[in-house]
């Protein structure tokens, strides 16, 4: 009879668990997602495609009001208050900081457990990145470098052939200078700050700190003679930076300006433009070789969650199959994909110039992530 009480008991405890189950699952998990004004519109588009197809998580998405650089001071406030989304949208240079400071939680357990998570199919540099002594704090939603464009009619009026796939600092340098008509026609575009300038420095075997982030390098060789050529280019008439002669962006699109170093993310307002006239190549080479940066934008999960599992299933999917929304044309960021396969399908997607289509895709394999980040 106590045999038969107990076992009765078991099943009832064993009922409640399964209705406790089902109920959860008809309520459903909401999670919130921050992120930067600029990018509200089109994470509400990739949100609305993740909940159509999820079963039981849905993603509200807010802004943080700030940009990627005041971050911080968005995110501090709501976890001592306990209003902290359950998912942010992080620029690569906010990683070190948050991680630091135990202000993002590890998702290698839920990476793990994931039948949909295979390491394969990313690009090595971006997950190398993200693990942080054998944890994953970040994962990268997608990833911004710098490349080179130019202007095709520019260097057929010189008599000139097009700029190279591979060519050298040095080439790149000598067709400035051939390029430039005095002040009508500047050779290249030289854009100012610190970030503007490492790809040059970067070809040439230098960095921006020592590998332990302790000691800062601008003051090495490396930078004092990659900077002084790219005054010297200014000087000679080669180049130009923005105070000197107008907005470089604007100098290129007016086409009074033959070769930019500039973002990935510039390829859309270029193109827009410009048209068949834009080229496009890899960073030009400098004495340590090619050596393009990489910056992937992230999503992390905050400390304030009660559902880091689903927060998880939330960001593999924005940043694979979501990618297709948040990165592709017509609305996209014309960033990298972190997934090889679905990065092959936007650059032959977004681009009709087969330069344009190896140029990213030459990046996103050749790249490297700088170790300030």
């Amino acid at each position: 009879m106590k045999a038969i009480r107990m076992s009765s008991l078991m099943l009832l405890l064993l009922l409640v668990a399964a209705l406790a189950s089902v109920s959860h699952a008809e309520e459903g998990v909401t999670l919130r997602l921050a992120t930067w004004p600029g990018l509200l519109e089109i994470t509400q588009k990739v949100a609305e495609a993740y909940n159509a197809q999820s079963n039981g998580i849905t993603v509200e998405v807010e802004s943080m009001g700030v940009g990627w650089d005041r971050f911080p001071e968005y995110l501090i406030p709501r976890l001592t208050s306990g209003t902290a989304p359950d998912i942010a949208f992080i620029s690569p240079i906010n990683y070190v900081d948050l991680y630091a400071n135990g202000l993002i939680i590890d998702m290698m357990p839920y990476m793990q457990r994931d039948p949909l998570y295979d390491p394969s199919e990313y690009w090595p540099a971006v997950l190398q990145w993200a693990e942080r002594d054998g944890a994953v704090y970040a994962f990268p939603a997608g990833m911004v470098s710098y490349v080179t464009y130019f202007n095709y009619q520019l260097f057929a009026e010189a008599g000139l052939p097009p700029l190279s796939m591979q060519h050298t600092q040095s080439e790149l340098y000598e067709l400035a200078r051939a390029l430039t008509q005095g002040e009508d026609q500047i050779g290249l575009g030289i854009l100012t700050g610190l970030e503007r300038i490492f790809p040059f420095v970067w070809a040439n075997g230098g960095d921006m700190f020592s590998e332990d982030g302790r000691r800062a390098l601008f003051n090495t060789p490396v930078w004092r003679d990659t900077v002084n050529q790219l005054v010297e280019l200014i000087h000679g008439y080669g180049a130009a930076y923005p105070s000197a002669l107008g907005g470089i962006g604007d100098m290129f699109i007016q086409g009074k300006l033959a070769i930019l170093v500039d973002g990935t993310w510039a390829y859309r307002h270029f193109s827009s433009n410009l048209g068949d006239v834009l080229g496009i190549t890899p960073l030009a080479e400098g004495s340590a070789g090619y050596n393009a940066p990489l910056w992937p934008d992230s999503y992390v999960i905050t400390p304030g969650t009660e559902h880091p599992a689903e927060a998880w299933d939330a960001i593999r999917w924005f940043s694979t199959e979501g990618s297709r929304i948040f990165i592709f044309p017509p609305d996209g960021q014309s960033s990298i994909p972190i997934v090889r396969s679905i990065a092959e399908e936007f650059a032959h997607a977004a681009f009709t110039d087969p330069n344009a289509i190896q140029t990213y895709l030459y990046n996103a394999q050749f790249g490297t992530i700088p170790n300030y980040l």
